[in-house]
């Protein structure tokens, strides 16, 4: 083993940050009593691992920390690092040079460095007795420890003996063996135990083990039912994905088709919409038309009612003017067979007086007869005018609204026609009656002459 370097900070007296370096051959610290040498041995000690603070010259942990001095403050941390060379592989480790560091804290903690890692301190045991380095080796030898050698008892002789031969590992290493086969034949002791205690109960176990095996079976065989199961019904879902994708392709279809419809019926409205405006338009005036026929048929009903009263006049003057001519007929067969002048004188007169107003009834007949001339010609006008309005109302677009009035002006048209025909006889029957009326009043003037 060759050590090559020794740092220490806040070890014992170590306060400061103090490095040893050791060269080829041997290196000797000098220096009076109480001047640290024993410290720097310490450290060595120390950081190999050593437990016992007997030999640390320690009662506690601590006690290896700076507790200050001076004007120097106690520090919190105690820390050694011994630096190897393992340029020979003295050591298995695959580093030409190894770094075993120890640290120390006042709560008690530790811990144990290599090349910077962390490891335990069993693993720094193990690897330092593969070397033939151990914290109670030979490899360090304290103040005192030739005596103490030389006065040991043969056990204890014998186990540095083993050290120096590198046999100790080896001891150790049956001595954990026969502490892990005592642990081992005190569990088969427990187990044993155990088992004769459970052997009772194994047949109950065996029926609840037949029981889970049954029960593992028939999980698996419901496992592969919900399997096939849910299989079954993905591909149903599956299947009625698809027709509701197609039914829906064919609803947006439909809505699409409908749509288009929708328009065109739209476009119709708009044109129904017009068309009723204009038809509206057209009744309206249709309806001011029939307004307009209603009141002229009105005007008309009224003129006939004065025509008929006046009809009703005439026909009651010409039985006037009948009566008065066969009275003159009368009158004149009289006179015919009269006997004397005086009597033919009288007679005379009273033809002359029925005769001058045989002349007035017959001019005032006459005037009858040019006034019914005249409204049968009115109203021969007024039903041209509503055939022409009826011709009119034909041609106009029909319409629910229209109403009766095309009807209604041809059934006023049709009662107009029975009542000008009435007055056509009428009229044929004035003229006769006024030829009579001429033939009496000749008549008369012959039988005054």
């Amino acid at each position: 083993m060759y050590v090559k370097r020794l740092s220490l900070r806040g070890f014992k007296s170590f306060a400061r940050d103090t490095a040893f370096e050791f060269g080829p051959g041997v290196t000797a610290i000098v220096g009076p009593n109480g001047s640290g040498k024993s410290n720097v041995a310490d450290a060595v000690r120390w950081v190999l691992g050593e437990q016992g603070l007997r030999l640390l010259r320690a009662r506690r942990q601590e006690d290896v920390i700076f507790s200050g001095g001076g004007d120097r403050p106690p520090m919190g941390m105690a820390e050694v690092v011994l630096t190897l060379d393992n340029a020979d592989g003295w050591l298995p480790l695959d580093f030409a040079e190894v770094e075993i560091g120890r640290r120390a804290y006042r709560d008690g903690d530790t811990e144990y460095l290599l090349n910077g890692s962390r490891i335990r301190l069993r693993d720094l045991t193990d690897l330092l007795q593969k070397a033939n380095v151990g914290q109670n080796s030979y490899a360090v030898m304290g103040q005192g420890m030739v005596d103490e050698v030389l006065s040991l008892s043969p056990r204890d002789r014998r186990s540095l003996i083993d050290e120096a031969a590198d046999v100790k590992r080896f001891r150790q290493k049956i001595a954990d063996a026969r502490t892990r086969l005592a642990g081992t034949r005190e569990n088969m002791a427990r187990v044993e135990l155990i088992v004769a205690e459970l052997e009772p109960r194994l047949r109950r176990l065996r029926r609840q083990a037949d029981r889970a095996g049954e029960h593992r079976d028939l999980s698996a065989r419901l496992a592969r039912l919900l399997r096939d199961l849910y299989a079954s019904r993905w591909d149903a879902a599956r299947t009625a994905i698809a027709r509701a994708r197609a039914e829906l392709d064919q609803r947006i279809a439909g809505d699409e088709a409908a749509d288009a419809r929708a328009a065109s019926l739209r476009e119709q409205i708009d044109a129904l919409a017009e068309e009723i405006a204009r038809r509206r338009e057209a009744v309206a005036r249709r309806e001011g038309d029939r307004d307009g026929v209603e009141t002229r048929i009105r005007a008309l009903d009224h003129a006939l009612d004065l025509d008929r009263e006046r009809h009703a006049m005439t026909a009651a003057r010409l039985d006037e003017l009948r009566a008065e001519v066969e009275g003159l007929e009368g009158e004149r067969a009289a006179l015919a067979a009269g006997d004397d002048g005086e009597g033919d004188g009288d007679g005379r007169a009273a033809a002359r007086a029925a005769l001058a107003h045989a002349r007035d009834a017959l001019t005032l007949a006459q005037r009858e007869d040019a006034a019914v001339h005249r409204r049968a010609e009115e109203l021969r006008g007024q039903l041209a005018a509503l055939d022409d309005r009826i011709e009119d109302a034909g041609r106009a677009p029909d319409h629910e609204d229209a109403g009766p009035g095309p009807q209604a002006v041809e059934a006023r048209r049709r009662q107009l026609l029975v009542e000008l025909i009435g007055y056509a006889r009428r009229f044929a029957e004035l003229r006769g009656r006024e030829s009579a009326a001429a033939a009496s009043l000749a008549g008369a003037r012959e039988s005054a002459a």
